[in-house]
């Protein structure tokens, strides 16, 4: 029994490209709790806690999307997550490890499956983990920017599934939110998300693990950008970014260091005050790739400002960013990109700096500037979401979006609000201004405003239908009566948001104030709308759906699988 053990671990260093997914040949990445060192933010530099020395980040982006034709249960994974997938995990470490990366970025966890595997697999094999905090459903609309309840619970529950593990190195609040100079509005919204992440990490004790934001290459705004997502109000403002990654692919083919644009970049990133990554790099106008802009990165020159880059991207999709392709049998195959990014990746030896060395550095950040017609972003930021006052605003409305309707909320928002003002649930990123309840879910809003309506109409019943897609509950209206699930009293909750000419059915509630009656407008009532930002543009998403007994019994396998995974790992170890 030992001895095929022991034949197995020798046998899982070698993985044949051509093989078929077998858990047993990486049985040297027992499912074990691993002490990864820490990786801090010190200054704009990343450091090895314990060693003391300067890390780079030497990455790959890996995120399986849907491919066209395959079939999936929508309900039950909306998207792929590459860290629950034990199977399609182990496989693919040999070839993290064969590539010579430290890092991987992944794009979609889904914060209630485990990763304990997956995760101390990767810790085992010295490989650290960037997560994005947003999913395809759940990010910041740059056409509709918010931050709200939703978005906030979303961020949070990613980073409560994924703070446990050492080899977390660092959340990413948004990816290519602001592209343009037309969508610099969304940048509080940004900022706002950054700000209560951090907030939220401190408040549950969890260690510190930076959060920062990921932007496109525009070179119009790329700089202001980042310098407004690290400037500070005052001392005691913590909304600035902890690090900054751009989605660089100005190097193409065999370039150079000045004709690409990357010394451009380097001198204007030159005195940042937190670590600049390249977030994603690889442009794949010349295949297969050479990947001689690695040597540049980290070279001497640009190792000085930059913290290393992630390379785009591990699965080759329609796309074509691939540096492998996984097979119909599930089995990997290597393109000439793979050879060549190894080749890159395994030869370099950045020039680094002792923590020692560095020494106490005191951050100068910027200072936050006010909007302007080329950068729109207020220095006012959204509140954070204030889940007691919208579950008190929900509680008090007696017309409300029906529940049992699969209902269009963006075509119903647009209807309404073209009868009643919506200012209440509106966003001005460039003004700074927020309606009171903007920070409500999208089904608390359209609640809300439905209630609203509602109400202007006199209280007929008519008004409160909307082809049934709004429906009348009995619902207690007077605020004094209402109480959250913990006892707080609501009337204060609602009062305290100033919202405009609010009116609910009680008479002892009252009519309140807006703070920003003059300047908001009641036009782009904020929208929890999807569209698909960042580097979902250079993926593909198809939706075709399968039934719940091949899900069930795809899922049985794959816990089989790593039940017999863990016991074969915890007999190696004893």
């Amino acid at each position: 029994m030992i001895t095929n053990i022991i034949i197995l671990a020798v046998a899982s260093f070698i993985v044949p490209v051509y093989a078929v997914v077998n858990p047993s040949s990486y049985l040297n990445f027992q499912p074990l709790v691993i002490n990864t060192p820490i990786i801090e933010v010190v200054g704009n530099k990343l450091f090895n806690v314990d060693s003391g020395q300067q890390f780079f980040i030497k990455g790959i982006a890996y995120q399986k999307t849907r491919q066209p034709g395959e079939v999936y249960d929508g309900m039950i994974e909306p998207y792929i997550d590459p860290l629950s997938n034990t199977q399609t995990c182990l496989r693919d470490i040999q070839y993290f490890k064969a590539l010579g990366v430290n890092t991987i970025r992944v794009y979609q966890v889904n914060p209630a499956s485990n990763h304990d595997i997956c995760m101390n697999s990767l810790a085992n094999a010295g490989i650290y983990v960037i997560a994005d905090l947003s999913e395809p459903s759940n990010s910041i609309d740059r056409s509709f920017p918010t931050w709200d309840i939703t978005l906030y619970d979303r961020y949070t529950s990613v980073i409560d599934s994924l703070i446990k593990y050492p080899n977390t190195l660092a959340f990413i609040a948004g990816n290519e939110v602001a592209n343009s100079q037309d969508t610099t509005d969304t940048a509080p919204f940004i900022k706002a998300s950054i700000r209560d992440m951090k907030n939220y990490i401190i408040s549950k004790g969890y260690r510190s693990i930076p959060v920062g934001y990921s932007s496109n290459d525009d070179a119009g705004i790329r700089k202001d950008l980042a310098d407004y997502l690290v400037c500070k109000t005052s001392s005691n403002d913590n909304s600035a970014a902890e690090f900054i990654g751009l989605n660089i692919y100005e190097w193409c083919g065999y370039s150079t260091y000045a004709t690409s644009g990357y010394r451009d970049l380097t001198y204007q990133f030159s005195e940042f005050p937190v670590p600049i990554m390249m977030s994603e790099y690889g442009c794949n106008t010349v295949r297969p790739r050479p990947f001689t802009e690695v040597e540049a990165l980290y070279g001497s020159t640009m190792s000085k400002v930059w913290s290393g880059g992630i390379a785009y991207e591990y699965f080759e999709e329609v796309n074509n960013y691939g540096v492998v392709i996984q097979n119909p049998d599930g089995s990997i195959s290597q393109y000439e990109d793979f050879s060549n990014l190894a080749s890159k990746l395994n030869s370099i030896n950045p020039i680094s700096i002792s923590l020692s060395e560095y020494g106490n550095l005191t951050q100068s950040f910027p200072t936050c500037q006010a909007p302007t017609p080329e950068f729109q972003a207020s220095t006012r930021l959204p509140n954070t979401p204030n889940k007691d006052k919208c579950t008190c605003l929900q509680a008090s409305l007696s017309c409300v979006v029906n529940p049992y309707m699969n209902v269009n909320i963006n075509s119903l928002f647009s209807e309404v609000c073209g009868n009643i003002d919506c200012s209440d649930i509106s966003n001005n990123g460039y003004d700074g201004i927020y309606g009171a309840f903007s920070d409500c879910s999208s089904t608390q809003k359209l609640s809300y405003i439905l209630n609203k309506y509602y109400i202007s109409r006199n209280r007929d019943p008519t008004a409160c239908n909307f082809s049934g897609r709004a429906t009348l509950i009995t619902n207690v209206t007077d605020l004094n009566d209402l109480k959250t699930p913990d006892g707080k009293a609501c009337a204060p909750l609602i009062e305290n948001s100033k919202s405009y000419n609010l009116t609910f059915e009680s008479s002892k509630s009252k009519e309140l104030l807006s703070l920003n009656e003059t300047k908001t407008s009641p036009t782009n009532p904020t929208l929890d709308h999807y569209s698909p930002n960042s580097s979902f543009q250079r993926r593909n998403s198809t939706s075709s759906y399968t039934s719940s007994g091949a899900i069930i019994i795809n899922k049985l396998s794959e816990y089989l699988i790593q039940i017999i995974a863990s016991l074969i790992g915890t007999l190696i170890v004893i």
